[in-house]
């Protein structure tokens, strides 16, 4: 059996990230977080069955979908670039952005409701668990300070 560093499927983990974000971002900008007549589940649209306006909704979803542009143009850039000691610096606050977004799609903005359907609570846990798949990808390949 070959011996396998695993360099290999980082770096197709890593492009599979950075393809999310850049897509995410585009939807969120383009759309305002809809995929033709299907919800993002991703995305901030949904923040006015909430106590967000939906205005509110709008500039939220442009703010965080240029935000997320702008990540995955980073994360592209550092793998073919040495951008010297200010990638893992970068890379490190993606990886707090991502946190922070999860926190606020999963638990401030698309709480569950009071008595919600097996259903309701199942969609919640896939579109929870798929942001920490995420946040582990990046996590997993950001780069180390030497």
């Amino acid at each position: 059996m070959a011996k396998s560093t695993g360099s290999g499927a980082v770096a197709i983990l890593k492009i599979a990230v950075i393809l999310f974000i850049l897509f995410l971002g585009l939807t969120d900008i383009m759309k305002g977080g809809k995929l033709g007549n299907i919800t993002n589940p991703f995305a901030i649209e949904s923040l006015t069955n909430n106590n967000v306006g939906e205005v509110k909704a709008k500039d939220l979803s442009m703010f965080f979908g240029v935000i997320e542009v702008l990540c995955a143009a980073f994360l592209f850039v550092a793998m073919f670039v040495d951008l010297k000691g200010i990638t893992p610096v970068i890379s490190l606050i993606i990886l707090i952005i991502w946190a922070v977004r999860t926190v606020l799609v999963s638990f401030i903005w698309h709480t569950l409701s009071k008595n919600p359907k097996i259903g309701d609570v199942f969609s919640w846990l896939v579109i929870l668990m798929l942001q920490i798949v995420v946040l582990t990808a990046l996590w997993v390949t950001n780069p180390k300070k030497s």
